[in-house]
């Protein structure tokens, strides 16, 4: 995960729980398997 992304999810409530980190790996990872181009509204479906 890169610095940014800790930097940016280091004050939001949560940020410690497992289940949240998980979360936001699978985010990045999903963003990045795309090269750029993510939908995000498949994420509330």
């Amino acid at each position: 995960m890169g610095w940014w992304i800790k930097e940016r999810y280091r004050t939001m409530r949560g940020y410690k729980r497992t289940e949240s980190i998980k979360n936001v790996a699978t985010l990045t990872a999903g963003v990045g398997a795309r090269s750029g181009h993510c939908d995000m509204t498949e994420l509330y479906m």
